[in-house]
Order: C-alpha cells, then sequence, then structure tokens
C-alpha cells in the first residue's frame, strides 16, 4: 500500500504483470488499479525497454491510501484506433505546479470522441492528458505537478482517437459545474458490468477548453470521473453528453 497526499503526486514503475516490453514508445498506455483511486489521475508512458512508469496526482481534496493490487494497463496504437497522427514536438520548460498545452490535427476526430495521447521520451513525471477540442483537432496538457522545472526532451507526441474497444459503455447528460483555476470536481456514471481493475476512459462532448480528466472504476457498475481545471482560469463548460467507456481487465496474467 502507498499514500498520495492531498496536492501532491507520486510515480510508481511497472516491471512485471503485462509484458511491457512490447509496448512502444509512440503507443498511449491506458491504466486502470485493482482498487478505487480516490479521485488521483493517472497517466501512462514508456520508461525503458522494459518497463512502465504510471504517474498519479492527487487534487482530490483529502489524501488517498491506495491499498495493495494490481495496475492493468493497455497499448493503443495505430492498429486499434480509429484515427491517429503524430508529430515532432520540442515542449517548452513547465515550471513546477503549472502547465503547457499543443494541438495536433487529427483527421476525423469529433467532439465527444475518446482520446488517448502519449509523448515518446522520459515524462519526467509530467502527466499528458488529452481531448478532442474541436473538429478535427485535439489538445494536449503537459500537467507538472512536481515541485520543480522540467524541460522535456524532443519526443513524438501522438494522438489515438478510439471508438469500438469497450467491453461495457454507458452515457448520461452531465452539467459540469464550473470551476475556478486549479479547483476540480468528480462524478460518477452507473455502467453495468464495470469492476475493479478494468480500465476506463471518459469523454465530453464539448470543448474541455483547459480541464483534464480521469476515469476508473471505483465499484462494481460504477465509474467515477474526476475533472481538473489546469488552464489558469475560471472556466463553466455547458451541459453536454458525458461518455463512458470500459475495458474489462485480463482474468488471468
Amino acid at each position: 500500500a502507498f499514500t498520495i497526499n492531498n496536492v501532491s503526486s507520486s510515480t510508481i514503475s511497472l516491471q512485471t504483470g503485462n509484458d511491457t516490453a512490447q509496448v512502444r514508445r509512440e503507443s498511449g498506455i491506458l491504466v486502470g488499479h485493482t482498487s478505487d483511486t480516490q479521485g488521483v489521475m493517472f497517466s501512462a508512458y514508456k520508461f525503458s525497454a522494459s518497463q512502465v512508469r504510471v504517474r498519479g496526482y492527487n487534487r482530490a481534496g483529502a489524501n488517498a491510501i491506495m491499498p495493495d493490487g494490481y495496475f492493468y494497463t493497455r497499448e493503443i496504437d495505430k492498429n486499434n484506433s480509429t484515427y491517429k497522427n503524430s508529430k515532432s514536438f520540442d515542449p517548452p520548460s513547465i515550471a513546477g505546479f503549472a502547465s503547457s498545452l499543443t494541438t495536433l490535427v487529427v483527421l476525423g476526430a469529433k467532439l465527444g470522441d475518446f482520446v488517448v495521447a502519449n509523448f515518446s521520451v522520459d515524462n519526467e513525471d509530467v502527466n499528458v492528458f488529452g481531448y478532442v477540442s474541436s473538429e478535427d483537432t485535439a489538445t494536449i496538457y503537459f500537467v507538472n505537478r512536481a515541485s520543480s522545472v522540467r524541460d522535456l526532451a524532443s519526443g513524438i507526441l501522438s494522438v489515438y482517437v478510439i471508438g469500438n474497444m469497450f467491453t461495457y459503455s454507458n452515457k448520461v447528460t452531465y452539467d459540469n459545474p464550473a470551476l475556478s483555476a486549479n479547483a476540480g470536481a468528480t462524478t460518477t456514471v452507473s455502467v453495468e458490468g464495470a469492476k475493479l481493475g478494468d480500465i476506463a476512459q471518459f469523454s465530453l462532448g464539448v470543448d474541455l477548453q483547459g480541464i483534464v480528466g480521469y476515469a476508473w472504476v471505483s465499484a462494481i457498475d460504477t465509474v467515477s470521473v474526476r475533472f481538473q481545471n489546469e488552464s489558469g482560469i475560471a472556466i463553466d463548460l455547458a451541459s453536454s453528453d458525458l461518455r463512458v467507456g470500459v475495458i474489462e481487465r485480463p482474468t488471468s496474467m
């Protein structure tokens, strides 16, 4: 078990379980855990030939104690995505507790699509989140919740739009509350069949305007979604469709 304190972050290295040696640097990686992650927002990336790193940061308002359990990952690449694109990118230096953004043309992408973003170099404890911000365009946020500056090396930034790969799914109408800068909100969606350890993903049918998010299975038949405003200004999104998809975890290692 380990604790991620409120307004803190943590990096976990995965060296057992899934065959991380087969995950390529350019692949997106979805991640789930066999417990309720309590609002901690995770992203994952390939770190070395045999290691995937999972970076979580906690802005949910209380310390999160993660019990013993397993992380499960799912590789997303050109073979299981509907639309995709990539570009060479050299991110600017990101100050401690700050964020940076860029956009990428992804022909065919539309508001409400599920998106997985990946940056092909060592992310140096920076979380990477992506979403469709307008037709054919994805916005990618680099969120540095470490206390010191991060200046990532140049690499390949990839965005994958995924569609019909979910085992369970649901859609509800959701009106995200107005969020001031650095504020967040959590909601739940009923998804029959979902269980702890499954991998969840979400989308909203509007431009998130700098709000990033993370979905996880928090209980049987329940997916929670955490929204966090990283834009630096107050945002009040319009009501829209909140879609949730769940990929069933492997039944054996």
